[in-house]
């Protein structure tokens, strides 16, 4: 979101340009990319008059609906995953897979639930999550490497 009341709209257009490349080249480099809203395209709003504040709310509704889980009730499980982690992330900001998963059996989570509640939490930014995602005879699956683990986010 930009607001286009405060700078000319030369500058407008180089800020926007500045930022959507910013999260395309950071988007790059991970090895599970993030999902944003229009790729990182700026969208223009005018605070003082209000002039994109209507498709911009419209936008995010769009957006928030076609999300995976909109309108599902979210585990209790998930939420006490998100809780243990949040609780650690001071101390301890980055675990190991074998830690994130030792934390995930403790709250009652499943083996198999890995794949789900790991992409929800990497996608809603509670946990980056640096492992790799691949579907296996039509479940997802979690790729397990050498470098791979979990920093810990805080809100």
């Amino acid at each position: 979101v930009t607001n286009i009341d405060q700078v000319s709209a030369e500058a407008l257009d180089a800020q926007c340009a500045q930022v959507k490349s910013c999260i395309q080249e950071r988007n790059k480099r991970m090895k599970v990319p993030l999902s944003f809203l229009e790729d990182g395209e700026s969208m223009r709003v005018n605070c003082l008059v209000g002039t994109g504040v209507s498709g911009l709310r419209e936008r995010l509704i769009e957006y928030g609906k076609s999300r995976p889980w909109y309108d599902e009730y979210l585990p209790k499980k998930w939420l006490d995953l998100q809780e243990k982690l949040r609780e650690g992330a001071d101390a301890r900001p980055y675990t190991s897979w074998e830690d994130y998963k030792a934390i995930a059996i403790d709250v009652g989570l499943e083996t198999e639930d890995l794949p789900t509640v790991t992409k929800f939490l990497n996608e809603t930014g509670s946990i980056r999550y640096f492992g790799d995602y691949h579907v296996e005879n039509g479940s997802e699956q979690l790729e397990a490497g050498a470098s791979e683990g979990v920093e810990r986010m805080d809100e």
